[in-house]
């Protein structure tokens, strides 16, 4: 059942048994373990000491990746030298190590969860990143026409397609366009701030600073934004 290693310890018959690992997937475990030459004749030191390695081994063996056998059986071992040196003289168990297999089928298994499981990230990434191209689009490309046709020039630029044929004067009207929109133009900032203010008025006193605005578009003789107004608030009565 045993054989001697040497005079101070007593290396066990080797045995077998499957230890988890992760995701529910099982290594193939070879056991072997040495007792003090004092404790190789009593049988219940002996199953002490192969279920003390096992009590070690067992659980560092499920944070271990089937995939990665190796990694598996020198990171256990490593675990093993260094928990039973902490033991100390007296100890039942006086060496042990393991070897570590993974069979065919498991891996393939693990290999194809694996597989769906890099398919998966890519395609949150692809999503994550569609997701923020979309918010870029709408927060500053859609936001005003200008906005949209510079955005359309500069595609072209950056992927060296054919820029048709445009007149200065458009690319000038285009950049005062933008220009006018943009959220450092103070105007543009000025009516955020009264987007904002007019959200937290009761209606009755937006209704009252609606007309004052009107009144002032009509007598300072602006008929032609009179009529936008109306378009928007509709003419009053």
């Amino acid at each position: 059942m045993r054989w001697l290693g040497s005079g101070r310890e007593v290396w066990l018959d080797s045995f077998s048994d499957r230890a988890a690992g992760q995701d529910g997937f099982s290594f193939d475990v070879e056991y072997h373990v040495a007792v003090q030459g004092a404790d190789a004749g009593s049988l219940d030191k002996q199953r002490n000491a192969c279920a003390t390695v096992r009590a070690i081994a067992e659980p560092a063996l499920a944070r271990c990746d089937v995939l990665r056998p190796w990694a598996a059986e020198q990171d256990v071992n490593l675990h093993l030298s260094s928990s039973l040196s902490r033991r100390g003289v007296g100890a039942v168990v006086a060496g042990a190590r393991i070897v570590v297999r993974v069979d065919g089928e498991t891996a393939d298994v693990a290999g194809r969860l694996a597989n769906a499981r890099q398919v998966a990230k890519v395609d949150a990434v692809e999503r994550e990143r569609l997701r923020a191209r979309m918010a870029f689009l709408e927060r500053e490309v859609i936001r005003d026409k200008a906005a949209l046709r510079l955005y359309l020039l500069a595609e072209e630029i950056e992927q060296g397609r054919q820029i048709p044929d445009r007149h200065i004067e458009e690319l000038e009207s285009l950049a005062d366009e933008v220009r006018q929109w943009s959220p450092a133009n103070a105007w543009v900032a000025t009516a955020k701030i009264l987007h904002d203010y007019f959200d937290r008025l009761h209606p009755r006193h937006v209704e009252t600073l609606v007309s004052t605005l009107r009144d002032s578009i009509r007598d300072h003789d602006n008929l032609d934004l009179l009529d936008r107004f109306d378009t928007v608030h509709g003419p009053r009565a």
